[in-house]
């Protein structure tokens, strides 16, 4: 919602748990999402951000862990909405 930027990382469960993860040494737990407050030296570390172009203000940066990537964006908020036309519902009903 409101994203300015945003980064699909190819991080994985085991890169978390080597720390090869800008933030596996800080957040508690693999697979969660998080949002970093505060000062973030780490935040323009990787060269593949893409604009968005949504306002940067108010700028908040969220992470989201999944199995072998990583979503990270600067936006205003984000929200996890359950779709019923989702592909596994779609597979379930054809097959």
């Amino acid at each position: 919602m409101n994203c300015s930027r945003y980064r699909l990382g190819a991080t994985n469960d085991e890169g978390w748990y080597r720390g090869q993860c800008r933030y596996s040494k800080l957040a508690p737990e693999w697979g969660e999402f998080y949002e970093i407050a505060g000062p973030d030296p780490h935040l323009m570390d990787p060269m593949d951000w893409r604009i968005a172009g949504g306002a940067a203000n108010p700028a908040r940066h969220f992470l989201f862990y999944f199995r072998d990537n990583t979503f990270e964006c600067i936006a205003a908020d984000w929200v996890f909405e359950r779709a019923s036309d989702n592909a596994l519902v779609q597979r379930l009903r054809v097959g």
